[in-house]
């Protein structure tokens, strides 16, 4: 089988045209209407480092402890890249930035830039083998939704302009930045997404081809700040908060038989995805984690295949600081892990373990997020209990002394 994961970043789960969204996007509707979409599925971090690791291992972002590109990923979660070579399939990634994501996970087989679709395209195009995992990071749908090929420092020239002009007029230009996401989704959908398709499927083989599309993490445009409050970085779109926005991501699976029609309209995670993919495969998620450090995905694969509920009862997120630039590196994972949230069909906890701030929301009765309540609403009290045993379960990985001597070099932390 040759499977394709197209990891979409910032796509919330709202935009799409098959979710209800307005962004126009007929190709990946048809493959939703066609395929399995999930109807929730919750990322367990709401920014790209901790959330793409997670969706590799099957485990939790925050006991993998990553924050930076530059550290080395742990050995006790093997990667799906890697259960995915032992079983002989070939592995190769296309990343935003070839010197950014995957630098420290050589088993990715990192390939090239996915801002170049054509040689994606020609590479797919020179794979001959009928067994294949291949890794796309789709970037034209981060901010700032530029639709051309960039380097870090000129993303960054253009995100500190746009977010400068949304400071200077929210009112008139946020809407119009927003108009630019869901132009950005309209292209992956509509350019992107038919190519890389059509190009995975010329050497499939009898086990055929399967595409995911997923998310990383929502996005917002500083709604929940207040309509003049100021943006001070891209955090404050995705990353700093634990909104649903923020969390929550679409998701479809396309191609074989067994995701014809499916709706699951259970609770899933994205850390379910790669023991998904590989009961998929018939390798068996126990290529991932080990003996004392279980993953904490569970395959939902059967659903896919027969229906029924997935395994999953709640989901639990994690936002860490953003100590990628302009802080000083976290000394342990009490001071990286910032928020806390456990979410389950009806409830929706949130914990500061710093100030120990707690609010509750009755996602039945509040959706939107918009009437936090005191703790002991009604709200099952062993989510409480539950979060804090997973905050101890946290992690914080060394910052190589290479990365921090790059950060020295830019004055970003003190020598």
């Amino acid at each position: 089988m040759r499977i394709v994961f197209l990891m979409v970043d910032s796509m919330r789960a709202d935009a799409p045209g098959f979710a209800g969204g307005d962004a126009k996007t007929p190709a990946l509707d048809a493959m939703a209407g066609e395929g399995a979409a999930a109807g929730c599925m919750v990322s367990c971090s709401p920014w790209t480092v901790p959330s793409v690791a997670a969706m590799m291992t099957g485990a939790y972002a925050h006991r993998l402890g990553l924050y930076r590109w530059e550290q080395p990923w742990p050995d006790q979660f093997p990667t799906v890249f890697r259960a995915f070579s032992a079983a002989g399939y070939q592995v190769a990634s296309f990343v935003f930035d070839p010197k950014h994501l995957f630098r420290r996970v050589a088993e990715a087989g990192v390939a090239g830039t996915s801002q170049d679709l054509d040689a994606v395209v020609a590479w797919l195009a020179g794979c001959t083998s009928p067994d294949l995992f291949l890794f796309v990071h789709y970037w034209g749908t981060h901010f700032p939704y530029i639709d051309r090929p960039m380097t870090m420092r000129a993303w960054k020239k253009v995100a500190d302009r746009v977010l400068g002009a949304m400071n200077e007029s929210p009112r008139d230009v946020r809407p119009k930045v927003r108009g630019l996401y869901l132009r950005a989704i309209e292209r992956m959908s509509e350019r992107f997404l038919p190519r890389l398709v059509e190009a995975a499927g010329k050497h499939a083989g009898a086990g055929g081809t399967l595409l995911v599309v997923v998310s990383d993490h929502g996005e917002s445009w500083g709604e929940r700040l207040g309509k003049e409050a100021r943006l001070g970085d891209v955090f404050d779109l995705h990353g700093n908060a634990l909104f649903e926005e923020s969390i929550r991501v679409p998701c479809v699976f396309w191609g074989p038989p067994w995701t014809k029609g499916r709706r699951v309209s259970g609770l899933t995670r994205t850390v379910d995805i790669a023991p998904t993919l590989l009961e998929a495969a018939g390798i068996g998620d126990a290529a991932l984690g080990s003996s004392g450090e279980p993953v904490d995905g569970k395959s939902f694969f059967p659903t896919l295949k027969s229906g029924g509920p997935p395994a999953a009862s709640s989901a639990l997120a994690a936002a860490s600081a953003d100590f990628l630039e302009s802080r000083d590196p976290p000394e342990d994972a009490s001071s990286l892990w910032m928020q806390f949230t456990l979410r389950t069909p009806r409830w929706k906890y949130l914990w500061a373990p710093s100030s120990d701030d707690r609010v509750v929301f009755d996602l039945a009765a509040d959706p939107g997020e918009l009437s936090p309540l005191a703790p002991g609403r009604g709200e099952p009290p062993e989510g409480w209990d539950e979060l804090a045993a997973q905050r101890r379960r946290s992690r914080c990985e060394p910052l190589p002394e290479s990365a921090r001597k790059r950060l020295e070099s830019l004055g970003y932390i003190d020598p």
